[in-house]
């Protein structure tokens, strides 16, 4: 009966998500960002950018590098190591990382990724505050 309880709330809990948002600015060693094309179904009206960083929303109870570690995750596969938080603005949460593993597997949330030269981001549809992101992670 303990495992019966227990599986269900595990159900009835699990993702909650909140409003709060953490993405990460993955650099590598050549200075090119990640960055991950949203599907159609992903672009909205309140979201209309077409570009994104790795992350998403946090769940009810979690801490933000938990939701970091597990949104990343889910979204690419990859992992990482002793990201650092640089930026935070209406609700998301920004760190940058260089320390990380794997080569990106896409969830159905985004189509393609690429690696490009931050010089450039203003060449593609992405949100101005993950730019001033990209920015401040560059500082770093």
């Amino acid at each position: 009966m303990d495992t019966i309880v227990k599986n269900w709330t595990t159900f009835l809990f699990e993702g909650q998500d909140t409003q709060n948002v953490v993405k990460v600015v993955f650099i590598d060693g050549k200075g090119k960002i990640l960055i991950l094309k949203r599907s159609g179904k992903m672009v909205s009206e309140a979201s209309p950018w077409e570009w994104d960083l790795p992350g998403g929303h946090m769940e009810e109870g979690e801490l933000e590098l938990e939701a970091l570690e597990r949104e990343v995750f889910e979204e690419t596969r990859m992992t990482f190591e002793e990201p650092e938080r640089i930026y935070a603005q209406d609700g998301t949460s920004f760190f940058v990382c260089h320390n990380f593993d794997g080569t990106p597997e896409l969830s159905k949330e985004h189509d393609d990724f690429i690696w490009i030269n931050p010089k450039n981001v203003s060449n593609y549809n992405i949100g101005s505050k993950y730019e001033t992101a990209i920015k401040r992670a560059l500082a770093k």
